[in-house]
């Protein structure tokens, strides 16, 4: 019976044993598997990204939903009609691209903010060249846009400000090319975004409307 329960046991150690060769050699051949030439990132997050994203949660997660790292072809889409090749083209500018955070709605995901975080690599005639298209797409989808210089330390009250500054301007501009006093002054108008800028709220961030000129930056000048 002795004999029995050590030949069971020594059994068992030896299956054991050949699994466990077995799977380490599979793994050993996956690694060396040059259709899978892959590793796991450490981090989704840079540091600088990661330091800014704490900051940004401080200044506007109670209003918005923050995403990392999106790719700019989910945040626009290239016209429909066109012919294939020009389509193709287009998409193909886009496809590869990501912005480093967009705030949206918490309720209905609506892409209301894209923050750019630039470093020393946004000095570079290649990345700016990237900066600018980015820049113009954005401008032609009517995107709020917002950059921020990487920094040691941000203000998150500061930061809060350039982004709701960012969407009001945006949103008021909205409003005026859609002839904004035919339709401020209709009666029977019943919109939300409408009943909330004529209470000098902005629909977006809830922020107070008030006629600003812009006194620095690309949008020098403009009055909001």
């Amino acid at each position: 019976m002795y004999m029995e329960i050590v030949l069971f046991v020594a059994a068992l150690l030896f299956i054991g044993f050949i699994l466990f060769t077995k799977n380490k050699r599979s793994q050993s051949d996956l690694k060396k598997d040059n259709s899978f030439p892959y590793f796991k990132i450490s981090a989704l997050l840079t540091p600088a990204e990661l330091s800014f994203y704490h900051v940004l949660k401080i200044a506007v997660s109670e209003q918005y939903d923050i995403f990392a790292k999106v790719r700019l072809a989910d945040l626009i889409a290239v016209n429909k009609g066109m012919v294939r090749a020009e389509w193709g083209k287009a998409f193909n500018k886009i496809k590869s691209k990501h912005i480093d955070f967009v705030l949206c709605d918490k309720n209905t995901s609506e892409i209301l903010c894209v923050i750019e975080l630039d470093d020393r690599s946004h000095s570079q005639v290649k990345r700016q060249q990237r900066d600018e298209f980015v820049t113009k797409v954005l401008d032609v989808t009517r995107i709020p846009f917002v950059r921020f210089d990487v920094a040691r330390t941000y203000q998150s009250d500061t930061v809060s400000k350039d982004i709701k500054l960012a969407i009001i301007t945006e949103v008021l501009s909205k409003v005026n090319d859609d002839s904004s006093e035919k339709i401020l002054s209709e009666p029977d108008v019943h919109t939300d975004e409408l009943s909330i800028i004529k209470e000098r709220k902005c629909p977006k961030c809830n922020g107070e409307l008030v006629l600003r000129k812009v006194s620095r930056g690309q949008n020098k000048g403009h009055k909001f």
